[in-house]
């Protein structure tokens, strides 16, 4: 019988594995390649990449430390970036995981990325930020007319 953790790492390899291949196929539409028209995603490519974002998220949080001390010593100096970016790293490496754990539970309501950029890879200097999700648009002040 296979331990608790073992299928863990089972069903976290099957995720890695089949989410890209489901997201690719519920992605394709066969039936519109016109290069000018403005193709949308599908309900089942956007609930793919969502679950794949929260995957990857949680895979490579870990990334944001070197990335924080790179960043912020590059800003300042060699110093505050060793232990100012380690503490902005560890922030943002939690800050990471739980919009990686957010975007899984949520992945059946399609919604924009949480957090900017949306891989700590893409923009490697840029700092990591989250945005607000969810939110209902403001009302305008106009009155309608008849």
């Amino acid at each position: 019988m296979l331990k608790k953790s073992q299928l863990t790492i089972a069903l976290f390899v099957n995720v890695l594995i089949f989410t890209p291949v489901i997201t690719h196929a519920a992605g394709t539409d066969a039936g519109q390649n016109n290069a000018n028209q403005v193709r949308q995603k599908t309900y089942g490519a956007q609930v793919g990449e969502k679950a794949m974002n929260g995957v990857t998220n949680l895979g490579t949080a870990w990334m944001e430390i070197p990335k924080n001390v790179v960043n912020t010593t590059q800003e300042t100096n060699i110093i505050y970036g060793i232990i100012g970016g380690l503490g902005m790293g560890i922030f943002n490496t939690v800050g990471r995981m739980s919009t990686g754990i957010i975007d899984l539970v949520s992945a059946p309501i399609p919604s924009d990325p949480i957090v900017n950029p949306v891989r700590p890879w893409n923009d490697f200097d840029k700092r990591t930020t989250y945005g607000v999700q969810y939110h209902l648009e403001e009302p305008t002040n106009q009155m309608p007319t008849h």
